[in-house]
């Protein structure tokens, strides 16, 4: 897979994903996304912002980028009930 970040040659074998927990560690979910990091991008460190837009449609949709790439975006249905 290719790194998300622009112009990278090397190999993506990290995904890159989000998770949302209550305070006893269960999930309510956990998205991975479509977007993979290379070993040298996901070890020397990132500047990562999060907007969060309710939508309540039941889904999570993920939309990773970086400056000058390409979005990976994602939708997946929630699913897990954490009680």
């Amino acid at each position: 897979m290719p790194c998300i970040i622009p112009n990278c040659p090397n190999v993506a074998d990290n995904n890159f994903s989000v998770r949302c927990r209550n305070t006893n560690t269960n999930a309510h979910w956990a998205q991975n996304t479509s977007a993979n990091l290379c070993y040298d991008h996901a070890q020397g460190g990132l500047r990562i912002t999060v907007t969060l837009e309710p939508s309540g449609t039941g889904e999570i949709e993920t939309i990773v980028s970086a400056p000058m790439g390409v979005p990976a975006q994602r939708v997946t249905p929630i699913t897990n009930d954490p009680a």
